[in-house]
């Protein structure tokens, strides 16, 4: 199909060209730049005509895209399938070719679409994005799923059976090590790691033992860091102080370290 196309333009320019090159030779020199003038805006329609011809016959050949009419029988096609799974939720989305509405149907066993071991999850989302979350799950668990989408004339498509498993609720909290503590004569800045992001928290006073109360003073910061550091200002000169360091991760497991001390500077 190209190569006539390109035999067509060929023609065309040649014949542009070919035929006023003919007078040519019965022409004054007076003519020539007005000849030329007239083959050159002749060769430029020509040219716009034969693209717009290829243009429409591209059209013509091009497959119009599904409406989802009355008398269309192609199913959707489901694409770009993935997951997002908590402990004891997930959500599952899919793309389809044309607008569809669609559920997810999902079982800790083997998918039997009707049967009670096998639950729904309509679809959210608009157009051809769609997403579907399903709640209620086991944490640690494999679930298997098949995604189904019905377009607007009734024709519906399968996915083949997946599979996803939720996570496991993280129960452990950080494990806080090399504490340190300098001194100046009006403050302390106190420094310790975690082996996950958590929060940073600082409870101190002249009295020991120090309990982490409401009352208590301290400094914290929810910022999630493994290196933390933490100043106290407005500290007595020469004073002893006791202090333990407390830190919080992103499922709220709380360390809390022993007591330790340090005096100011006189």
């Amino acid at each position: 199909m190209r190569t006539f196309f390109a035999m067509l333009l060929g023609a065309s320019l040649l014949a542009a060209v070919a035929l006023p090159m003919a007078s040519y030779a019965d022409s004054t020199n007076a003519d020539v730049t007005a000849q030329f003038t007239a083959q050159i805006t002749e060769l430029r329609n020509v040219i716009k005509q034969l693209r717009d011809v290829l243009k429409e016959i591209r059209t013509q050949l091009a497959l119009p895209p599904s409406t989802g009419g009355p008398n269309e029988t192609i199913p959707p096609v489901i694409t770009a399938i993935s997951t997002n799974q908590g402990d004891r939720s997930a959500t599952v989305r899919w793309s389809t070719n044309e607008e569809t509405s669609g559920r997810v149907y999902y079982s800790p066993t083997t998918v039997s679409i009707g049967s009670s071991s096998t639950a729904v999850a309509n679809s959210d989302g608009t157009h051809t994005q769609r997403s579907a979350s399903l709640t209620g799950l086991a944490t640690g668990t494999t679930y298997y799923y098949v995604i189904e989408a019905e377009d607007l004339s009734g024709n519906i498509t399968r996915s083949a059976q997946f599979s996803l498993m939720t996570t496991t609720p993280d129960t452990i909290a950080p494990l806080i090590s090399y504490i340190n503590g300098s001194t100046s004569s009006t403050s302390a800045t106190i420094t310790w790691t975690t082996g996950e992001a958590s929060t940073s928290a600082v409870f101190y006073g002249t009295v020991s033992p120090i309990e982490r109360t409401s009352t208590a003073a301290y400094r914290r910061d929810n910022t999630l860091v493994t290196s933390h550091s933490m100043t106290l200002a407005g500290l007595a000169a020469d004073t002893t102080y006791y202090y333990i360091v407390e830190s919080s991760d992103n499922s709220n497991n709380i360390a809390t370290s022993g007591q330790f001390s340090f005096r100011t500077n006189p």
